[in-house]
């Protein structure tokens, strides 16, 4: 009952013909389910008549076809009106199926099958003075059938302005898998939509983007909208397949007038579009991955809770809340967050850099919650003290920190979770309380040889660095009164992290 509310909320019933009237979805969708609803007001984001609408909407999977589709009829002013399917990209190809207005609010359905993973969805009436109200989805499921019309797809170019000195590194230098995330709802209508997709348009530009799951270096991007329905997110375009240019073609130019899930639609993409084993859209295992979710408008309901920062930590992924003049921050700005939050006021690259050199390149001007330093800790047998990056490390001793460790890892690493941060200076001082003292120091490592380094000062003297790869720990012993740790890293390969173990005789 709630969710019909929900809905009956959204399609707000006006008639005539609007000067701001958008279709509901115009571009590519990715995923199992695509919604679909009538056109709205751009400045109200309240129903309106527009035809005709239709979009593109893609599997995600080049085995997978689609199956059904289910609509709510809600108002229905033209019992003319219909809901099309065509087998390809466009409506040359073969219509497989065809649902037209019937007992409202009884969702009517259809079953096919479709022989492309690519379907083109299109609606039409007759009556051009009001527009029927809907809402439904269309489903993914099965294989393909016979062959009937292939579908294409063409990508544009990207674009790039960098200016130096905004930045605090060249923004080609990030290293992450990241999905864009807008929520559409919002409290100045069109004009704060477009002023949001301008900000990310902004950020996106910037990078250097690749396609390839082998790399380690540069950007992948993928793309997604908040909705007010479940799975409460819809992807946009293909997973790590997009460029700059197709990835801003891609943005929401239709709004929603009521709270989409953000909770729901968080946990549903991470297992959409970070999974390591994933044999279409894999991320990638040795890079950092964030969710980038741009908004200008924050329900009460979006607490981003444990069960969220559990989903996160689960998949290994950021995530960084970036908001356009949102009125009231105080929900979103506690200190204990586990995410990164920026308020921008303005949609430029100054603006862009706000969040990009905190968060991207760990410059220190604000906490980076993505790259925690950990703290050093005791153990509960005396004289034993450690620390660890990541702060969620999942080393041999983490998972038992009150005992020494002496083993390597005891189960293999799946490299979905626990990886460290690029750009990463992270410093750590041990006072020996016993001068002169021995200290018996034990690292265990896994990290990019050659590129990232953890080193160790007695004193200010470097005595030890250690790069690559050691699962089964080194071992050294000082007696120096100050013992310092530095890591650092470069911007390519993250990998799991390190494990350190000071004791004293």
């Amino acid at each position: 009952m709630l969710f019909k509310t929900g809905i009956l909320l959204l399609l707000i019933f006006t008639t005539g013909v609007q000067s701001a009237c958008n279709c509901f979805q115009t571009t590519e969708t990715t995923g199992k389910s695509a919604s679909l609803n009538n056109a709205f007001d751009t400045s109200s984001f309240n129903a309106c008549y527009l035809v005709p609408c239709g979009f593109i909407a893609y599997s995600g999977d080049d085995t997978v076809g689609w199956s059904s589709i289910s609509i709510t009829w809600n108002t229905v002013t033209d019992s003319t009106a219909a809901l099309t399917i065509y087998d390809g990209t466009n409506e040359t190809a073969t219509v497989i199926a065809t649902v037209k207005p019937g007992s409202s609010p009884s969702p009517v359905t259809a079953n096919f099958q479709s022989s492309t993973p690519r379907i083109f969805v299109k609606y039409t009436q007759t009556i051009t003075t009001s527009g029927n109200i809907y809402y439904g989805t269309v489903q993914a499921a099965g294989g393909l059938a016979v062959p009937t019309t292939p579908g294409t797809t063409t990508v544009a170019p990207s674009t790039r302005t960098y200016i130096p000195g905004t930045f605090t590194r060249d923004p080609q230098l990030i290293s992450h898998d990241i999905l864009i995330v807008v929520n559409p709802k919002n409290p100045n209508g069109l004009t704060g939509l477009t002023a949001l997709n301008t900000l990310v348009g902004q950020f996106v530009d910037q990078l250097a983007i690749t396609s390839s799951n082998s790399t380690f270096s540069q950007s992948r991007l993928a793309l997604a909208t908040v909705t007010p329905y479940s799975p409460y997110s819809s992807i946009q375009g293909t997973i790590w397949g997009l460029t700059a240019a197709s990835l801003k073609a891609s943005l929401p130019q239709a709004g929603i007038s009521v709270d989409g899930d953000i909770n729901s639609a968080l946990k549903t993409l991470l297992t959409t579009a970070f999974n390591v084993d994933d044999s279409i859209s894999a991320t990638r295992t040795n890079v950092q991955r964030t969710i980038l979710l741009f908004t200008a408008d924050w329900p009460s309901a979006a607490t981003l809770d444990d069960t969220v920062k559990n989903a996160f930590l689960a998949k290994g992924v950021n995530l960084g809340v970036i908001s356009y003049n949102l009125a009231d921050v105080t929900p979103l700005n506690d200190v204990s967050r586990w995410y990164n939050f920026r308020n921008l006021a303005s949609t430029d690259l100054t603006a862009v850099a706000q969040f990009v050199n905190p968060f991207f390149f760990n410059d220190k001007s604000v906490t980076n919650y993505w790259c925690p330093l950990g703290a050093i800790a005791n153990s509960t047998s005396p004289g034993y003290t450690y620390f660890q990056e990541p702060s969620n490390y999942n080393g041999p001793c983490s998972v038992n920190p009150g005992v020494a460790c002496t083993t390597a890892w005891t189960t293999a690493y799946d490299w979905q979770s626990a990886l460290y941060c690029n750009f990463q200076d992270s410093t750590y001082t041990y006072t020996n309380a016993n001068p002169g003292n021995v200290l018996t120091v034990t690292v265990f490592y896994e990290l990019e040889v050659e590129k990232d380094y953890l080193r160790f000062y007695a004193d200010d003297v470097e005595i030890e660095s250690f790069t690559g790869v050691d699962v089964y720990s080194s071992t050294f012993q000082t007696t120096a009164t100050t013992l310092r740790a530095r890591f650092t890293t470069d911007n390519q390969a993250v990998y799991r992290g390190f494990y350190v173990q000071i004791q004293q005789s």
